[in-house]
């Protein structure tokens, strides 16, 4: 089964490892906000929990067109499976034996966006 939760944000860049100056850049209010707004846009598109091994494929919807490091951009979306596993409790955990990633694809949209498909794979 395939689910696909839409969150109508962009990643916050204090989530890019590569922008990251401290531990407290967690903890700021942006940041903050963008996390209460994956579970809560969990919640209303009624993601369903995954009861054995997911595959999770992140697309990054983003209006402007210059490079990016999708390995920066899997280390930031780090803390969003820790959402879906804790807050949401989608996953039992969020380790290799029940979780594991496709490569981050990214779209130039001029809405910007976070596109996470869950896929049940066993």
């Amino acid at each position: 089964m395939k689910q696909t939760l839409v969150i109508d944000a962009r990643i916050p860049q204090k989530l890019l490892p590569n922008k990251r100056s401290g531990w407290y850049d967690m903890y700021r209010k942006e940041v903050k906000d963008y996390f209460a707004l994956v579970w809560i846009r969990c919640k209303e598109q009624k993601i369903q929990p995954v009861k054995g091994h997911a595959t999770i494929t992140f697309t990054f919807h983003l209006a402007t067109r210059r490079k990016r490091d999708g390995d920066n951009f899997l280390a930031a979306a780090k803390k969003v499976i820790d959402v879906l596993t804790k807050d949401c409790k989608l996953f039992v955990d969020d380790s290799s034996e029940y979780v594991s990633h496709a490569p981050v694809q990214f779209v130039i949209d001029k809405e910007e966006k976070t596109v996470i498909e869950i896929e049940e794979t066993g």
